[in-house]
């Protein structure tokens, strides 16, 4: 069959013809679908996580939110929500917005990351539409230190044995304890996640020792002045620790004693280093209390007529004075307020105005502590009737809700709630228990000591996890 070449030109022309056609028909569909997207405003590509969500999410990492344009440089912040409430912050570049989480989330929790349609993209373009991500933490399994103080075996007499040596343990849940410091009197401790400070009498001074979490590496500081160093401080993120060195006053004369009692300092628990903090004219700040905030970037001090100062560990600002009260809970630097007690009564002091306001509990008892963590802030009331005692502990997120009962303490029992301490997710207290003699023990040479104990309490399950002879937990973050 023969065929012409006019023939095949015309078939070769109508198929050309089509694929123009076809690839017309496509690229005004894709322009449409552009403009069409385009006119819908910026959109949701992708959430990711400075780590996997299921294992990391803690306080200081960072969720990135990334969208498919260019966004305008804006205060988003009452855009976004994470339920349960969780405190974070925002920034935003180029085509994302960082949340960065300012507290742990809980351990297997789901939280819901929803952002609100008034995100607007550079050519002032919204969202047409909210977006909503789910994410569940991982099981989380707290870590802790504790001082382990031991008594010797078979003493009868109102002391233990010193040669029976004290220990700071590493411990989590379902698994034993480590040891990674021991002396034969341990006096006081304070950890973070990366250093552990000791206290320790040696003959008749005392010593301090840090250890390394990651090493296992012990180092001596070098201090400045020797005698008993009270008031030790640190805070769970910071790298400074504060305390105070305190003259014997037997071995000393009272001016020698006036001079230099109760000065503080700040240890740099990294290299060691070792200054006394001073004002601007030079004259060393002395204390008998000190606070610190959780970022290590303010700490509260105590004067002996008990007037508060807010003062930097860092020692570049001028202490700044707050007033007299008689006590401080705790200083949440998020809020910009702290909790002061005043007699009976607990304040709540507004750091920006320096304005106070009384703390109303609708519960019967005095406040013992108040302590914030998770989310929620936790506080023990003492109850006092016919000559006993008993605490309750309550949890509530704002000041003004109604506080609801977490923990209660048996009228039955035999020994007293001296303190607590909530873990990083707010799902676990461990309660330092014991007689009234332990409670303002700090050698614990005394014979009714070795009933004090910590108990780790479940408070969703409401039931004790692990007890075990200790004194001072810490959680680690």
């Amino acid at each position: 069959m023969r065929i012409s070449r006019t023939g095949i030109t015309g078939m070769s022309s109508r198929y050309y013809r089509m694929i123009g056609f076809s690839c017309l028909v496509m690229i005004v569909a894709i322009v449409a679908l552009a403009y069409a997207l385009y006119n819908q405003g910026p959109r949701v590509r992708l959430v990711r996580f400075e780590s996997d969500s299921k294992t990391a999410l803690t306080k200081n990492s960072t969720i990135t939110i990334s969208f498919d344009r260019p966004l305008l440089e804006n205060d988003y912040s009452q855009a976004i929500r994470i339920t349960p409430d969780i405190p974070f912050s925002v920034r935003v570049s180029g085509q994302s917005i960082f949340v960065m989480l300012q507290e742990n989330l809980k351990h297997q929790t789901k939280y819901k990351l929803a952002i609100d349609p008034v995100i607007v993209d550079k050519s002032g373009k919204r969202m047409r539409s909210s977006y909503v991500h789910t994410l569940e933490s991982a099981y989380y399994t707290p870590r802790y230190a504790y001082l382990e103080r031991n008594y010797g075996a078979g003493a009868e007499s109102q002391y233990g044995s010193i040669d029976a040596e004290d220990h700071i343990k590493i411990g989590t849940l379902g698994e034993d304890a480590e040891v990674i410091f021991s002396r034969p009197e341990i006096r006081s401790f304070v950890a973070n996640s990366e250093y552990v400070t000791v206290v320790a009498r040696e003959e008749t001074m005392d010593s301090l020792y840090t250890i390394s979490m990651q090493t296992g590496e012990v180092r001596e500081e070098r201090l400045v002045s020797s005698g008993y160093i009270d008031n030790l401080a640190l805070s769970p993120y910071g790298r400074l620790a504060l305390f105070t060195v305190r003259p014997d006053y037997k071995l000393v004369s009272q001016e020698f004693y006036k001079a230099y009692a109760n000065i503080v300092y700040a240890l740099d628990v990294e290299t060691g280093l070792v200054t006394s903090l001073t004002d601007a004219s030079g004259d060393s700040l002395r204390a008998v209390g000190i606070v610190m905030d959780e970022g290590g970037q303010v700490a509260l001090v105590q004067d002996s007529t008990q007037t508060f100062y807010a003062v930097s560990p860092f020692n570049d600002y001028e202490p700044v004075v707050l007033g007299s009260y008689t006590q401080a809970f705790s200083i949440d630097s998020q809020s910009g307020s702290i909790v002061f007690r005043k007699d009976g009564d607990s304040l709540l002091y507004d750091i920006a105005s320096g304005e106070t306001e009384p703390i109303q509990f609708n519960t019967a008892g005095q406040v013992t502590q108040i302590v914030r963590q998770g989310g929620a802030h936790f506080a023990s009331l003492a109850l006092y009737s016919s000559g006993e005692s008993r605490s309750n502990i309550y949890a509530f997120e704002d000041w003004t809700e109604e506080p609801s009962l977490v923990w209660y303490e048996d009228p039955g029992d035999d020994s007293i709630l001296n303190g607590f301490s909530p873990s990083y997710d707010g799902k676990l207290l461990a309660l330092h228990v014991g007689p009234d003699a332990c409670l303002y023990d700090q050698f614990g040479r005394q014979s009714a000591c070795t009933k004090a104990q910590t108990t780790i309490y479940d408070i969703e399950a409401q039931k004790s996890l692990r007890e075990f002879r200790g004194f001072g937990l810490v959680w680690l973050p």
